[in-house]
Parts: structure tokens; sequence; C-alpha cells
């Protein structure tokens, strides 16, 4: 079983496609929904696996917040979910969010507190001793 989905987008609709038995089935999906649909964009996306950043592939300077999307494999714009968070960014085609442990540790986002610092760039100085009796 291969673990990529098939992002067909096409009229600003998109449809998600699973459940390939092997590469080969997936090949054939693509160009039968190219062959179906011309003037659609095809995207591969793999949740299991990111992958770490291509130094070939360089960042586009674009409007926005752009970061490596270790699933699609692919520098993409994050843009704001408005519903749910003002804080939270999602991929633009797989959206994956900036919550996710893959997409935090390839684009090294994590919080200063985790990398022992504060918020303000200041160390974090463990505090001594231990209970008191």
């Amino acid at each position: 079983m291969v673990t990529i989905y098939a992002i067909v987008k096409r009229n600003k609709r998109e449809s998600w496609h699973n459940g390939f038995q092997d590469e080969a089935e997936l090949k054939k999906f693509i160009t039968d929904a190219k062959q179906l649909y011309p003037d659609s964009k095809i995207y591969l996306v793999e949740h299991l696996h990111p992958l770490p950043i291509d130094p070939t592939k360089p960042k586009p300077q674009i409007k926005g917040t752009v970061l490596w999307c270790p699933y699609c494999g692919e520098w993409r714009r994050f843009n704001k979910d408005r519903k749910t968070s003002k804080v939270t960014q999602y991929c633009t085609i797989c959206r994956m969010s900036t919550k996710d442990f893959g997409l935090k540790t390839s684009n090294d986002i994590w919080p200063k507190a985790l990398n022992g610092m504060t918020e303000d760039g200041k160390k974090v100085i463990p505090k001594k001793g231990g209970k008191k009796k």
C-alpha cells in the first residue's frame, strides 16, 4: 500500500485520493486525471514520512509566511486559519498546521522556551535544589 495522497485541484474545488496499492496504480491515476481534467493541478502529499529541507530548492520570495512543508516536499505559503485561531497557520496545499511536530522540526519554529530561552531572549536558568523538608 502506498501512503501518498493525490490532491486534484480544479476550478476552486479539490478532491483527495488515496489507497493506491502500488506506484504503478498511482502513476495510472495521475495520467488518467491529467487526461480527464487537463486544467487541473495535481499535488502528491506524503504524511507518514516527512521530508527534510531540500537545499536544491530555493526559498521563493513571495508575500506572506513561507515555510518548508515536509509533507508536500516544497516551499509553501502558509495562511492563517481564521475560523479556529489567528495564530495557527496551515499549508495551502495539504492543510498541515504549524502545530505539527514534523513541520516545527524541519523549520525550527519551536517556542524559545523549549530551546532554553525565554520569549524575550534571556537564558532559562534551572532552579537549584530539590524539595524542602
